[in-house]
């Protein structure tokens, strides 16, 4: 049992379900459908590239209070966001999964329409991993 579940941290976080949808199937694949996962999350880096158009953050951090948009009126509330370190930390991740899990939040969090500066090394990282514990075993 994970101490932080995935929809945890992605909720927390305001992740899209893409994002919400690697970070799942990356933490899990050891434990449950291995190879599979792995091929699920590469499957939805492409879905999470081809789709994203406003890599804008869903709320912004005021005074180490999260402040999101009702309508035209702002409402405010204690951050509910976890780190990634945290995420990986209480969950014990592996560090080639850290790494992947990593490059995925630093995607998450960017401002920049420029898919490929994450997207690239993402898939390079799974990629490596698929193929380091499932023996380049094909999808």
């Amino acid at each position: 049992m994970l101490a932080i579940k995935p929809t945890e941290f992605a909720q927390a976080n305001g992740w899209d379900a893409a994002a919400h949808f690697i970070l799942k199937y990356v933490t899990r694949h050891r434990n449950k459908n291995g190879r599979e996962d792995l091929g699920k999350a590469l499957y939805m880096v492409d879905e999470r590239a081809a789709s994203r158009q406003d890599p804008t953050a869903p709320f912004h951090v005021l005074n180490g209070h999260i402040v999101a948009l009702v309508g035209f009126q702002p409402t405010e509330e204690e951050d509910p966001r976890i780190s990634m370190e945290t995420y990986i930390s209480a969950n014990a991740i592996p560090p080639a999964e850290a790494q992947i899990l990593t490059t995925l939040d630093d995607w998450v969090r960017a401002k920049s329409l420029d898919q490929r500066r994450y997207t690239d090394p993402l898939k390079r990282q799974i990629e490596a991993l698929l193929d380091f514990e499932y023996n380049g075993d094909p999808l």
